[in-house]
């Protein structure tokens, strides 16, 4: 592809340009402003020429283009390299200026204090019509809540410039708000702290469906269908069963409390454009007669909820999922929706706890094999639930998928081939979890069915699995290799957009094995220490500080894996040298220094860990929690450090006079270290051990009885 150099100095806009073209406009403009120092200025309803780019939809008066976009959702990315040439970037409605402008951006390449353009003959529109995420911003998640305006506002225009259309997120989880009861008359806060928090929240959440309108994306909340604030629980415990905050909506007053929240959140947001009400996780009303099957009482919370909601919003629109209920309550939501046909409802969403399982032979006469997973004979248990979702509901409603694109572990998609040790400190979203290949693979078994996608984030530790997704809803058949590189070479500069894509794409790697003399751990180290010798300016950036903790917390954990099975050794056969003398005082003092030092090597290691922890928070308010989590050992052996200090003292103190009670207590905590891996994984024997004599019963022993 050939590419010419360009001078470009201006925007223009048609004369009724909306205020999305707006956003899009300012969005080229800061952004060949920040990596590039042009500055250009944005101008409205003149004739365009050389050096000026064209942005602009359909009606709002945008200048004559060779091209046009033919439908509301196609793109026309138009140069043909001439220097007196305009660049044309117009989109066929305001939902998808956004990404007219971001392509553009994206286009655009600096070499040698010069810009260039490649020629440009594009039309395209998105594969698939529901583009976007589901921001889960309650207490939990390991940024959103604590995100300023700013923070929210660059976010999302990002979104929007890589294709999204649509921003799912919680402006209000009732449940997760402990001390707090900000609708009552007047308002009751626990303390100051948590009063000054929930406005803090609140008034950004308030500012955000415009944000969305400018941005030409739909604007949607996710709430429980039952939860209330804990407050109120505590104040009138007889209204909820055994689901705590989940009360009972069969109780009168219960279903008051459940009504009124939403009332007044729904008459307070400026906007909502879909009501998206999940069956579980959370709601439901565990172990009350009244309320299951809980699918009927779902869907009657549904239809009050949207009464209330239609009220404020009168277009809004009602997604509903099936997530955790029985196939019978899947069928029966089927059925409601194939009898009823509400036009008010859009779509159903699929998430976690949507595969519908049953145990039942899938050619057996049962109602229940309709929906089993077993012998799936397609795309295995990935694409089999999914798929006969589609098949079970009425063809007028969308079906959207609703990934977990967070979590590692504890989910719907977890790193199946994940070390035990970076589980553990990991934990669901606790440390960098870019898997561009298992998304990729995910979206390929998923997408055939669906409308759309908007997977669930709980945090920015996903942060490039967002741009997988939102690239393959735009455009499936890109690779994860291509769109890993995009997003390289976008954020972290055209100088190390290989090497960046190398690293991420070998995070994944080790990520999916196990930690112990995996080579590809030094690999992302050495390609991370590249990047930064080429582009110091990354420390300062905090998607690569994202990356960049996740490769030295891996690099850290190797090296404490590695010490630990050394240190298991040597302390095996060096304690045995000295713990049956009359006086271990000497051996002791001289195991505790050696560990000591051992421990030691990594200091250097866990305080860049730290200090990039630190900064990333400072930035980004993003909290990689896992660093809580990183130890001197994970065989124990710090523990048997603090012990052997202990009894030393004991020693020296004359408190262990026995040589027994010194015996036991210096070895017993080698003995822990040497039998900790094995606790883990013992169970119950499936096979009965051979008696080696006729008067053994069980295990062989040891000695002879």
């Amino acid at each position: 592809m050939t590419n010419f150099e360009v001078n470009l100095k201006r925007i223009v806009l048609g004369a009724k340009a909306a205020r999305s073209v707006e956003r899009a406009a300012l969005y080229i403009q800061s952004q060949l402003k920040k990596r590039y120092d042009c500055h250009l200025e944005i101008v409205r309803n003149i004739p365009p020429k050389g050096g000026d780019i064209v942005l602009g939809i359909i009606g709002d008066g945008t200048s004559s283009a060779p091209i046009f976009p033919r439908s509301t959702e196609e793109i026309v990315l138009w140069y043909d390299g001439g220097k007196n040439s305009p660049v044309f970037a117009l989109g066929g409605s305001e939902s998808v200026i956004m990404a007219v402008a971001g392509k553009l951006s994206r286009a655009v390449q600096f070499l040698s204090g010069k810009m260039y353009l490649p020629s440009l003959s594009i039309y395209e529109h998105p594969a698939f019509q529901v583009r976007g995420h589901t921001f889960a911003n309650h207490k939990q998640n390991n940024t959103y809540d604590k995100w300023d305006w700013e923070h929210w506002e660059e976010y999302l225009t990002e979104m929007a410039a890589w294709g999204n259309n649509i921003a799912i997120l919680y402006p209000l989880h009732p449940t997760r708000w402990e001390g707090s009861l900000p609708f009552d008359n007047p308002p009751w806060f626990s303390d100051p702290e948590h009063e000054k928090e929930f406005y803090r929240q609140f008034e950004i959440q308030l500012k955000i469906p415009q944000l969305c309108h400018e941005l030409g994306m739909r604007y949607g909340i996710w709430i429980p269908v039952n939860d209330v604030f804990p407050e109120e629980v505590t104040r009138q415990p007889e209204i909820t069963k055994y689901g705590g905050t989940f009360v009972c909506p069969s109780i009168p007053e219960a279903r008051r409390h459940i009504n009124a929240i939403r009332e007044k959140l729904f008459s307070i947001l400026p906007a909502i454009d879909v009501l998206f009400l999940p069956s579980h996780d959370d709601g439901g009303c565990p172990g009350c007669e009244k309320c299951n099957p809980w699918a009927p009482v779902y869907l009657d919370l549904v239809k009050e909820q949207y009464n209330i909601v239609k009220k404020y919003h009168p277009n809004c629109k009602v997604w509903l999922s099936q997530q955790g209920l029985t196939s019978s309550e899947t069928r029966y939501l089927a059925e409601w929706l194939n009898h009823e046909k509400p036009e008010w409802i859009e779509a159903v969403a699929y998430g976690p706890f949507s595969e519908v399982m049953t145990f039942e032979d899938p050619l057996s006469k049962s109602e229940d094999a309709l929906l089993s997973l077993e012998h799936y004979e397609y795309d295995g248990s990935i694409s089999g639930p999914v798929n006969r979702l589609r098949a079970l509901l009425p063809g007028q409603y969308q079906l959207i998928l609703y990934p977990d694109e967070a979590h590692v572990s504890d989910c719907q998609y977890p790193v199946m081939g994940i070390d035990p040790i970076v589980e553990y400190v990991w934990g669901r979203e606790d440390g960098p979890a870019p898997r561009p290949r298992e998304m990729k693979n995910l979206h390929k078994y998923t997408c055939g069915p669906s409308n759309g996608s908007i997977p669930y984030s709980e945090g920015n530790t996903d942060d490039l699995n967002k741009f997988v997704w939102s690239v393959l809803s735009w455009n499936p058949h890109q690779s994860a290799e291509e769109i890993t590189y995009e997003y390289a070479k976008w954020f972290f500069g055209s100088s190390v957009a290989q090497e960046a894509k190398e690293m991420i794409l070998t995070i994944e790697e080790v990520l999916n094995n196990p930690i112990y003399a995996n080579p590809m751990v030094g690999k992302a180290k050495e390609l991370l220490e590249t990047c930064e010798k080429q582009e110091p300016s990354l420390l300062e950036n905090w998607r690569w500080l994202n990356l960049r903790i996740g490769v030295l917390m891996l690099n850290y954990i190797q090296q404490v894996s590695t010490r630990d099975r050394q240190l298991r050794w040597v302390l095996h056969y060096r304690v045995s040298a000295w713990k049956s003398l009359p006086d271990p005082r000497s051996g002791l003092h001289q195991t505790i220094n050696y560990v000591e030092k051992q421990f030691l090597q990594t200091n250097s290691l866990l305080r860049d860990i730290i200090w990039t922890r630190d900064k990333l928070f400072s930035i980004q308010k993003l909290n990689i929690r896992g660093v809580t989590k990183l130890q001197n050992s994970y065989a124990e052996i710090d523990v048997l450090l603090e012990k052997w200090k202990d009894v030393l003292n004991q020693l020296e103190t004359g408190k262990l006079r026995t040589f027994p009670e010194k015996h036991k207590a210096i070895a017993d905590p080698v003995e822990n270290i040497e039998n900790v891996n094995k606790e883990v994984y013992h169970g119950i024997s499936l096979v009965e051990p051979i008696q080696e004599f006729s008067w053994e019963k069980g295990a062989a022993k040891w000695r002879w009885s």
